[in-house]
């Protein structure tokens, strides 16, 4: 079975128990160290965001990728929530993306290293 890549969008990286779940299905992770250094981004401007979206674009790109999996902070969501917008009310055929994040159903403790306990990957968006 031919696998399609999707890359990977997080400053952490993937767990076993993600990367297992992800092999199981019809996707292999490529771009991981890529997809952290864009998600250690900081978002604190339209700029920002900005150029975050052109490397996630230039990563789907590099990497004949099509999906994206990790986590998604509120102005990525919000771009590509506004991008179907506008590509519906144009009429655009430009290709779309499913983007996935995981159920964490585990949480830190205050004041501790992050902790996750994957319990799926839901689609959240198309961008």
């Amino acid at each position: 079975m031919n696998k399609k890549n999707a890359i990977w969008f997080s400053q952490h990286a993937p767990t076993a128990e993600q990367l297992q779940e992800i092999a199981a299905g019809p996707y292999q992770l490529v771009g991981i160290e890529e997809g952290m250094a864009l998600g250690a981004r900081v978002l604190a401007s339209d700029e920002d965001v900005e150029a975050v979206m052109d490397g996630i674009v230039k990563n789907l790109v590099a990497f004949k990728a099509e999906a994206i999996f990790g986590v998604f902070p509120t102005p990525i969501l919000a771009w590509w929530d506004l991008g179907a917008a506008q590509a519906q009310f144009l009429g655009s055929n430009v290709p779309r993306y499913p983007c996935y994040a995981s159920w964490n159903v585990q949480r830190s403790e205050e004041g501790k290293p992050p902790t996750f306990s994957h319990k799926q990957w839901l689609q959240v968006a198309s961008c």
